[in-house]
């Protein structure tokens, strides 16, 4: 017996765990929430002279050696120098300064939401002289106390494959050591839950709205990959989450590069299966992962040269998978949809007495009566069911059946970047993904024929990097991120119904096209297989601003997120729920034949009432302070407070547990007049004015502050670096689905 709603959105939940990694990593409360780390990269680092003495006022020049755009710095009193907010990308860094030779080191490689430190010596001597020094940034993260991994793109794709196949990107993430996975793209990342593991791409919270797993793993192609990043513990304040899986997509440069690739597998070339019988055929499948990428400066002849201005990339991948397997089923005789069951031997050859419900005493011959014969019986098993094609000496494995994937047309996904440097001060990047499984694409299930599940993942996003002074920034995002998915079942409801003639079955649930076949389970015989009939769609809107201050020792961050989280559902019932086990003339068969389910239910269709839509927003805030207190210590010191407000049901079907009373509290009197009359009448419904409860049955909670703590020292040198870092983390559930029925 089901009601008409099972659940409202969840608050922030505060688990308490510890955890050691390395060198004394802890944190309490683990989380996940939806509020990203900065997509940029930064530099810093101590100049000094030949007797180690610091040097202020140094000139820093950072030139992208892809893009050739400078970005200057000026060290301070105490000789630092910092450079935030760079693409990832390899970089050279100059050095000048009368009185001192110009100093030159590169390549120097920059990754996303890093800081990498290097210090530079300088030699007495004359500015027009140059040192120039072939090097790179230290392996080791310096500055912060947070434990991270990165992974080239490129190493992506040399990660064992299955056969003919180029794994979606959640499979890829789960190939990092001390990571574990399950369904639905659950991830454990050195012990902290699923829904304290953050994905995001670019900036960009991949998240879904009514989980905490990616919204969907075909988010960006790996050809368009350019790092994988991962934040093992202990993130900064700018991150809801303790661990973390970011992505950054390849941006172009000032030379064209491009590259064609194609992944295919052939059945015709795989060996066949012991286990399949004479004669049958060997599976067929075909994978076909075929694509391209491009990238370069913006360049037309004689109107526009984009070299060190705007760069672009566009990666496109056509995938088809058709394929054609058999499977053992076992499946009703020609006798048995007669009600002959003369020959239901069991494995010792002794025959399974089929008994009469009525009286307890084995049929006849062990034959039901014609007169006795559930009229829609014979013709649902001979609509559904083959018959047997395979001789057996018992009732089980006895047929042989094709099931299919078929691939008319290609799967699609595109991405495209555009980058932008307006002028010294200014620059931006825009990224769309899109990606399409059309209807012609089907799954051909035995039974129930075409099923189709037209999917189709969008993601576009903007972010906007602003000079304001030299020493302070600003980073705005926004991104929207979409899933559509419509299924369908190659069968009406409304024929099937006709077929079984089974009556009383609510309309909603089978009329005006409605497709699917009631859930029929019957025990000793395969079940048939089958889509679901809906339409769904969640999708997020996420606004972010960054801005940093640098002072002296300090580089202090702001930050800001808004998200709006929305859910659209409008999906059906099966048309009854019947199952026949066999426990009423002991064969589950033979049950279905006298028409007598061991159990039924009728669904109540949430459908009547309307598409379940649910909204709800989210917002985020952070503050954090890199304290460079000397050249080998930093500390870190941040707050960041979070909060998910009470999301809403459109239509106001959604409940709660009046704790005190016992009672379900309902928003108003309408969401008490849709109940179904079947309900328990000992439960009593009341609404949220009666029981004192908000409109939205719940207040947003505004105290989840956690702080955030951290140290990275070298006390040796760049080749050892000691972090410590302490954090407070909150789970925010996100939108919980109202389950209607």
């Amino acid at each position: 017996m089901k009601r008409f709603m099972g659940g409202e959105e969840e608050g922030a939940m505060d688990y308490r765990s510890f955890s050691v990694s390395l060198v004394c990593v802890v944190s309490l409360t683990l989380t996940e929430s939806a509020w990203g780390q900065q997509y940029y990269g930064s530099l810093t680092g101590t100049i000094t002279d030949s007797s180690g003495a610091v040097v202020p006022n140094a000139v820093v020049s950072v030139v992208d050696l892809n893009k050739g755009t400078v970005t200057k710095a000026t060290s301070n009193e105490a000789g630092i120098y910092r450079v935030v907010n760079l693409t990832p990308d390899p970089y050279r860094i100059e050095v000048e300064l009368t009185g001192f030779k110009k100093a030159t080191l590169e390549p120097v490689n920059v990754e996303f939401n890093s800081a990498s430190t290097v210090d530079i010596k300088l030699e007495v001597g004359s500015s027009a002289e140059t040192v120039t020094v072939a090097g790179a940034a230290p392996a080791l993260q310096l500055e912060s106390g947070k434990s991270t991994a990165t992974i080239d793109g490129s190493m992506v794709n040399k990660l064992p494959l299955d056969i003919g196949s180029r794994p979606d990107q959640r499979t890829a993430v789960y190939r990092l050591p001390n990571s574990s996975y399950g369904y639905f793209s659950k991830m454990i990342i050195n012990g902290a839950r699923t829904a304290q593991v953050r994905w995001d791409t670019d900036g960009i919270v991949n998240r879904g709205t009514t989980n905490n797993g990616m919204q969907e793993e075909h988010s960006l192609n790996y050809e368009a990959i350019q790092e994988w990043k991962y934040t093992l513990v202990n993130a900064g304040a700018e991150s809801p989450a303790a661990a973390q899986v970011t992505l950054l997509s390849k941006s172009g440069s000032n030379d064209f590069h491009g590259a064609i690739y194609l992944d295919t597998h052939h059945s015709v070339f795989d060996a066949g299966s012991h286990s399949l019988p004479h004669g049958a055929k060997k599976p067929f499948v075909r994978n076909n992962y075929e694509g391209f990428t491009v990238a370069g400066p913006a360049f037309l002849p004689k109107l526009y040269d984009g070299r060190n201005r705007t760069f672009w990339t566009f990666t496109l991948e056509l995938t088809q998978s058709p394929s054609r397997g058999d499977s053992f089923i076992t499946t009703p005789s020609a006798a048995m949809r007669n009600g002959d069951f003369s020959q239901l031997l069991d494995s010792s050859g002794k025959l399974i007495p089929i008994k009469d419900p009525l009286n307890g005493q084995p049929f006849t011959g062990n034959v039901i009566p014609t007169n006795r014969l559930y009229p829609g019986a014979k013709p649902y098993l001979d609509k559904f069911y083959p018959l047997p094609n395979i001789q057996t000496s018992v009732f089980s494995n006895n047929a042989f059946v094709p099931s299919y994937t078929v691939s008319n047309t290609v799967n699609r996904r595109a991405d495209i970047r555009i980058d932008q440097v307006i002028n010294s001060k200014n620059s931006f990047f825009f990224r769309m993904n899109r990606f399409v499984n059309p209807h012609s694409n089907y799954a051909l299930f035995y039974g129930t024929g075409k099923n189709i599940s037209d999917f189709t993942f969008a993601t576009y996003q903007g972010t906007d990097m602003h000079t304001i002074r030299p020493n302070l920034l600003n980073e705005f995002r926004f991104g929207t991120t979409s899933t559509f998915n419509t299924q369908r079942v190659g069968v009406t409801a409304q024929s099937v119904i006709d077929l079984l003639g089974v009556q009383g079955i609510p309309p909603i649930l089978y009329a005006n096209g409605i497709t699917g076949i009631p859930s029929i389970g019957i025990t000793g015989i395969a079940g048939v297989n089958q889509y679901s009939h809906l339409d769904n769609g969640p999708r997020t809107w996420d606004i972010y601003d960054n801005m940093t201050y640098i002072r002296r020792r300090h580089s202090v961050k702001f930050g800001f997120n808004a998200r709006r989280d929305t859910f659209h559902n409008l999906s059906y019932d099966k048309p009854g729920n019947f199952s026949f086990t066999g426990a009423l003339s002991g064969f589950g068969v033979a049950d279905f034949m006298l028409g007598l389910p061991f159990n039924s239910t009728r669904p109540y269709p949430r459908a009547a009432l309307g598409p379940t839509d649910i909204a709800g927003w989210y917002l985020g805030a952070s503050a954090q302070d890199d304290f460079k207190v000397s050249s080998r210590l930093t500390v870190i010191v941040g707050l960041r407070w979070d909060t998910n407000f009470p999301a809403q049901e459109t239509h106001g079907l959604y409940y709660s547990l009046d704790p005190v009373t016992g009672n379900l509290v309902v928003p108003s009197q309408d969401a008490i007049n849709k109940v179904v009359p079947t309900f328990p009448t000992a439960v009593k419904f009341v609404t949220a004015s009666q029981a004192g409860f908000p409109d939205r049955l719940r207040n947003a909670d505004l105290s989840y502050f956690g702080p955030r703590v951290g140290i990275a020292w070298r006390p040796l040198g760049d080749k050892t670096v000691i972090r410590s870092a302490y954090g407070i983390y909150y789970v925010n559930c996100g939108l919980i689905s109202i389950i209607g029925a």
